[in-house]
């Protein structure tokens, strides 16, 4: 039971920043379909599930370095959607700019370097972790899901003003990423 909380608790953190990057795509542009918010909340899960399933499966094998790096150019592609949220903000047209299957990839591998981590963890701790990935993957879709509609939400509260703070999140949370490492 002890394992199932700490599972919990990882999976929440692991699961904020890319709460926050749903939470901003769906605060962008007029057409917001539910495949859509679906789309973004799977791969932001099975990103974070496979990442915690390679990190436990690799062990050791993954130097540092890989980690270090992988997390700067992480906050580096991060940043970029962010400055680019905030450069449509002040364009006239409005339109979903942030919505293609290769930027929900990239981003999705991009929230992700930090489950690769806390699956090294688990190897290095000799700790079970298909049950935690699991609970990780599950746990960042359900987030990733409602936090799309919550965009969409605070959109149609506070308008395209919505997605300049999305914008504005995500350069924070990118930097955060360069800085942290």
């Amino acid at each position: 039971m002890e394992n199932l909380w700490a599972s919990i608790f990882i999976g929440i953190s692991l699961a904020m920043d890319a709460l926050s990057v749903s939470i901003s795509t769906g605060a962008q542009g007029k057409i917001h379909p539910f495949s859509r918010g679906f789309i973004i909340a799977s791969v932001f899960g099975v990103f974070q599930w496979a990442m915690t399933i390679i990190g436990g499966s690799s062990g050791n094998i993954i130097p540092d370095t890989f980690l270090v790096w992988g997390r700067v150019i992480a906050g580096l592609l991060v940043l970029f959607v962010g400055v680019k949220m905030i450069i449509e903000y002040f364009k006239d047209e409005e339109k979903n700019t942030s919505f293609s299957f290769g930027w929900v990839f990239i981003t999705g591998i991009a929230t992700s370097i930090d489950a690769l981590g806390i699956g090294i963890s688990f190897a290095f701790l000799q700790q079970p972790f298909l049950i935690p990935a699991l609970i990780i993957g599950i746990i960042t879709f359900i987030f990733c899901f409602f936090g799309y509609f919550l965009g969409k939400f605070l959109q149609k509260i506070i308008g395209k003003k919505a997605e300049f703070i999305g914008g504005i999140i995500l350069i924070f949370i990118g930097l955060n990423f360069i800085i942290s490492y």
